[in-house]
């Protein structure tokens, strides 16, 4: 059990639950010049076919969460929006998280593969 260090501990691949659907995440070095904390992710839920990809850089003050992530549907035709993605600070083998779709808010949650 390793325990959060740095933003970077985000990186990984990840299955798990999206409001109830089978899920995956990875997540990634954007590698730009940004001076904050910066991520491209692919997020797949597997119960509809559907992937979102997006890139985000984090401008929050605190390292283990993510705010207003917005993921484009691959090919077009729609969005997904992630008010918070947390790190679990004890065990990063964890995320969970708040999906926003018609201003309400839906769990998630991840764990590492």
């Amino acid at each position: 059990m390793a325990s959060f260090t740095s933003p970077s501990n985000f990186y990984g691949s990840y299955t798990g639950s999206y409001d109830g659907r089978d899920a995956q995440l990875v997540i990634g070095d954007l590698k730009d010049d940004s001076p904050s904390p910066s991520f491209h992710l692919r997020f797949t839920d597997l119960d509809r076919n559907e992937v979102y990809v997006g890139s985000h850089v984090e401008t929050g003050q605190h390292g283990h969460i993510l705010t207003n992530i917005t993921l484009d549907k691959f090919g077009g035709g729609g969005s997904v929006t992630w008010s918070r993605l947390y790190l679990h600070t004890w065990n990063i083998a964890f995320l969970s998280g708040v999906s926003v779709w018609n201003n309400i808010s839906f769990g998630m949650s991840f764990s590492r593969t």
